[in-house]
């Protein structure tokens, strides 16, 4: 394995891995010191693919938009301990690549409030969401860490 990196930049066949639902490869990262706006590339892990997948579909098979008669507390209740258990494992490295994710569950979120609301306009969808996350701001585990969007 090549670990391609700002200090070696051959190519090779093998520049990356999965290992433990990891995908190690070249990423650019955003300089800590002097210039700030400076990338380089590092060698680093974060959640693979094929994991944020499964994820998706954890999600997709358990909050569907056209279950209207189940409440929105009794989604949180099934997908709270998941998604802890997701963000406790998938942040240690790279914690941003993980948290796109749950922008893919405030999506299916909405498109529930759209069926159980019989909502029309994306306006009124967004509207009835931002009162739902502002009367409950902990009700999902995602909107705690500030994943509301």
């Amino acid at each position: 394995m090549y670990c391609k990196n700002y200090q070696r930049q051959e190519k090779h066949k093998e520049e990356s891995f999965d290992f433990l639902s990891y995908s190690f490869q070249p990423r650019s990262k955003r300089s800590n010191f002097g210039d700030i706006n400076k990338t380089y590339i590092v060698f680093a892990a974060a959640i693979s693919s094929k994991a944020k997948t499964g994820i998706r579909d954890a999600i997709k098979v358990i909050l569907l938009p056209r279950w209207s008669q189940q409440t929105m507390e009794g989604f949180a209740k099934i997908l709270n301990p998941k998604i802890r258990g997701w963000v406790n494992y998938y942040t240690r490295f790279n914690r941003q690549e993980l948290l796109h994710v749950f922008c893919y569950l405030n999506e299916r979120i909405r498109k529930w409030i759209k069926n159980k609301y019989k909502l029309a306009s994306k306006k009124h969808v967004l509207e009835k969401y931002k009162t739902i996350q502002t009367e409950q701001p902990a009700l999902f585990y995602h909107w705690r860490l500030g994943i509301k969007s």
